[in-house]
């Protein structure tokens, strides 16, 4: 893939071609429309039909068309189709547009133009970075050049609208009084854009050699036949951008108005604000674009009596015992709980409305402490890991009953809606379902809906995974995922009267999640990824909506033995970005996801990692490819802000290692780092910040790197050149953690000379330091 900036140009292929202008799917931020407009050689629209937007979806020539929205993975874009080819002689150029009318471009986030080849290769990227008050926007060109094509990326903005982009380009805006009657605006103040030149003319430029839909041609058909879709199928091996719009079918040609008498000028439709994708009517419309809707998963069965779930051990089971009392009292409950013992059942019933108390003598974390509904609630008591009885203390104003009971008696949640108010424990051993859960206090009480989940009755010890928390009162009504089963739900602060419905989960199937290389769910789950092309890397785009930044929220790469590494955090990583994943070659990975809310990962080819060819600026968590021999980097932050971590790794296929470049977390000094590339491999650069953090990466030659003095000295990540023979010389930083390495070949760290202050022995060649504060390498004499 080609990045480039603004006023760069990159050649594409003479073949059927798909754009989209495109932006991150933010609430609240203004909707963007696409258009085309295909200019002569005088840099002018010949007519009515040379403009292509989603209120004229096709040019007469059926060359240009405009096919939809695509969206997903936190992106949305709107798609035109060129067929390069068919583009009649006349037209030397094709502007790729986009207009605002809810709001400016500089609202807008994430607006790029991408240019896709019939196989689904990104041939050409532009990130718009510059975008301010602009209502209307020429993000990029085609134009022909010695016989073939190119793209050029513009980046001009008009704070006119679109109305003030089309006049640039030949197109008259009448005044609202001279509109002809029902003429639909441009946009908001501006009057409705007509074809033809400022200066006075004797009318438009009728359009010849053209077929029109609903024409009679002279052979006396009725009319001519609709222009054949653009798209061709992918190429094995290959996939579209992940946002791209389904393949579509032919679109009609929209009938082209006659030539009207001299002097005359005909009106271009208005864009709708509303209308993304004109509905189907007709045989041959243009179907609406959509994404694909998951398959559902196999329906939750409800769990018989006789069924037990499997925790990976038997747990204990027992006859009810009950306790009853008055006021404050301490109670031994006399059952051997086995060592490191599971969970049960502690039921509680007053007999008035008071504060309950109920804690193991020495433990922080209490069993009840809370006011009881109804008079009545159920928690989780976990057994000291020793075994044995139980010592219970119990404080209460009036009479109140406790009943101990085995984890069997949990109640059992399958399909369907149970009822209840206050605190209660349920097991649900079926699939991964989407959990209703709706609550109301008039008592201004707390909510609070959590989980244990685990294969062994250990796990269950642990403290739960949170669902729902609400407070003060606050009615409930959310939909969570709940992990498949064997799990235990516990409403552990209520005073709410709930409803809780289990559904099947709204998921793609595996099959599905292989073909499209997207997976996408709610709540805590595991899945696997298939590699699209094993033996290769894959890029990774992913969301973790309505997330927060911290290391909670993750995705962890899971091995064959159950061990689990970091790979994203939304902490160090944002909640949405692009990361690296397959980096060994394997068919296959397993990943944990810790999410309450929806996520997404999206597997895309590598190619569309951007090649850095110079000076790269950007935007979050992005991977980056880089194809020339070792060399350093400079990295630095360009947000005002310094909240959130900013490093940067370099990253070598097919061997899979990393070494860290830089890291200028919280800080605006820029630091010099290794590029380390392996001869024999592929390598990436790996950024890894928060989704608002900017940032900068310039290749820096070794020259610019200081050379080791008498005494040299730094801050933070630094790279020093130490050009004589072995020398002794002491290295010492103010922070706590300092790290010497010693550079090979091609800038991987061969050996790590220290992590300690204190005289050392450093030989030729380059070193890397990384360090918290400042530091000082010093000679020895």
């Amino acid at each position: 893939m080609t990045h480039i900036t603004k006023g760069a140009n990159a050649p594409v292929p003479t073949a059927p071609l798909r754009v989209a202008v495109g932006r991150n799917r933010v609430p609240g931020t203004p909707a963007v429309e696409a258009a085309a407009l295909l200019l002569d050689a005088t840099g002018s629209v010949r007519g009515d039909a040379d403009i292509v937007f989603h209120g004229q979806v096709a040019h007469p020539s059926g060359a240009v068309r405009h096919v939809g929205t695509g969206e997903g993975g936190g992106q949305l874009a709107e798609w035109l189709e060129l067929d390069l080819p068919r583009i009649e002689p006349a037209v030397q150029r094709v502007l790729i547009a986009g207009s605002c009318d809810d709001g400016v471009f500089g609202q807008v986030p994430g607006l790029y133009a991408q240019v896709v080849a019939p196989g689904g290769a990104v041939v050409a990227h532009y990130d718009v970075t510059d975008a301010s008050s602009e209502t209307a926007f020429v993000l990029g060109e085609f134009y022909r050049r010695d016989g073939a094509w190119r793209f050029r990326a513009v980046g001009q903005g008009y704070d006119s609208g679109l109305a003030g982009l089309a006049t640039d380009f030949g197109v008259v805006v009448a005044e609202p009084a001279a509109a002809a009657p029902g003429a639909p605006a441009v946009a908001p103040g501006a009057g409705p854009m007509v074809s033809g030149a400022a200066a006075p003319v004797s009318g438009p430029v009728p359009l010849t050699g053209v077929g029109k839909t609903g024409a009679v041609p002279a052979g006396g058909a009725a009319s001519a036949p609709s222009a054949p879709a653009v798209a061709e199928p992918a190429l094995p091996g290959t996939a579209v951008p992940a946002f791209a719009p389904p393949a579509s079918t032919p679109a009609p040609v929209p009938a082209a108005s006659a030539p009207g008498p001299a002097g005359t000028v005909p009106t271009v439709p208005a864009p709708s604000p509303t209308a993304a994708v004109p509905a189907p009517t007709a045989a041959g419309a243009v179907p609406p674009v959509t994404v694909p809707s998951p398959a559902a998963a196999p329906d939750v069965t409800v769990l018989a009596d006789a069924d037990a779930p499997s925790w990976g051990g038997e747990p204990f089971e027992f006859e009810p015992l009950t306790f009853t009392g008055e006021n404050g009292k301490t109670i031994i409950v006399d059952l051997p709980f086995p060592p490191d013992s599971g969970p049960v059942i502690l039921e509680a019933k007053v007999q008035e409305f008071h504060f309950l108390h109920v804690q193991i003598p020495g433990r922080e974390d209490d069993v009840f402490c809370t006011d009881l509904p109804d008079y009545y609630g159920r928690a989780l008591l976990v057994p000291p890991r020793k075994g044995g009885p139980v010592k219970l203390k119990v404080r209460h104003s009036g009479k109140w009953e406790l009943t101990v009971l085995p984890l069997s008696a949990a109640r059992r949640l399958g399909a369907g809606t149970i009822e209840g108010s206050g605190r209660d424990v349920f097991l649900h051993t079926g699939p991964a379902s989407e959990l209703k859960v709706r609550a109301t206090d008039r008592h201004n009480g707390w909510f609070q809906l959590n989980y244990h989940a685990g294969d062994t009755l250990d796990e269950l010890r642990r403290p739960a995974e949170e669902l729902v928390h609400a407070w003060n009162g606050r009615r409930v009504k959310e939909t969570v995922r709940i992990p498949e089963g064997p799990l235990l739900l516990v409403i552990d602060k209520s005073r709410h009267q709930w409803e809780l419905t289990v559904e099947p989960e709204k998921t793609r199937s595996a099959s599905k999640r292989r073909a499209t290389g997207v997976y996408e769910g709610k709540g805590d789950t595991k899945i696997t990824l298939v590699s699209p092309r094993p033996g290769r890397p894959s890029l990774v785009r992913y969301e973790f909506q309505d997330a927060g930044h911290s290391y909670g929220v993750e995705a962890r790469a899971v091995d064959e033995f159950g061990d689990e590494t970091d790979w994203l955090n939304t902490y160090a990583h944002g909640v949405r970005g692009t990361g690296l994943t397959f980096g060994s070659g394997a068919a296959a990975r397993d990943v944990r996801i810790k999410h309450s809310g929806q996520w997404s990962l999206r597997l895309l080819p590598e190619e569309q990692a951007p090649l850095i060819t110079g000076p790269v600026e950007g935007k979050g968590t992005t991977v980056l490819r880089y194809q020339g021999p070792p060399t350093l980097m400079t990295v630095r932050r360009t947000s005002r802000k310094k909240e959130g971590r900013l490093t940067v790794h370099a990253w070598n296929h097919p061997y899979g290692k990393s070494a860290i470049i830089a890291d200028v977390s919280d800080r605006h000094r820029p630091a010099l780092g290794p590029v380390w590339v392996d001869p024999g491999g592929t390598c990436f650069v790996l950024v890894g910040c928060p989704e608002s953090t900017k940032w900068r990466l310039e290749p820096t030659a070794f020259t610019e790197a200081p050379l080791l003095g008498a005494r040299t000295q730094g801050t933070a990540y630094g790279v020093v050149r130490h050009t004589g023979p072995g020398t002794e010389v002491s290295f010492v930083s103010t922070g706590g953690i300092q790290h010497l390495y010693q550079l090979d070949e091609n800038l991987f760290p061969r050996r790590k000379v220290t992590a300690t202050s204190g005289p050392l022995h450093i030989s030729e060649g380059i070193l890397h330091v990384r360090a918290i504060g400042d530091w000082v390498i010093e000679k020895r004499t």
